[in-house]
């Protein structure tokens, strides 16, 4: 298969989407755990003042709208990058 930029951008959609799916399905069994987790990554800044308690569909759509897009786009780039340079 020939590398373009087309595939990377969709491959990395793909990735985005499964990371996605994977992350929200773990915050959803385990909410005081990743509160936990991203206290840390965070140094506790004011988690308790934007912090969901849940999954909702809504926020699980939108976050994997934005998600897969922005994996498209860094993939294209990154697949067109990779054609110049070859």
């Amino acid at each position: 298969m020939k590398h373009t930029k087309e595939v990377m951008a969709k491959v990395a959609a793909l990735w985005m989407g499964v990371i996605w799916v994977t992350c929200s399905v773990v915050v959803a069994a385990f909410p005081k755990f990743t509160m936990t987790v991203l206290s840390w990554l965070t140094h506790g800044q004011l988690l308790p003042l934007f912090a969901m308690r849940r999954v909702s569909i809504e926020s699980f759509v939108m976050g994997g709208v934005v998600l897969m897009g922005l994996g498209w786009f860094y993939g294209y780039v990154l697949g067109w990058i990779w054609e110049r340079i070859k």
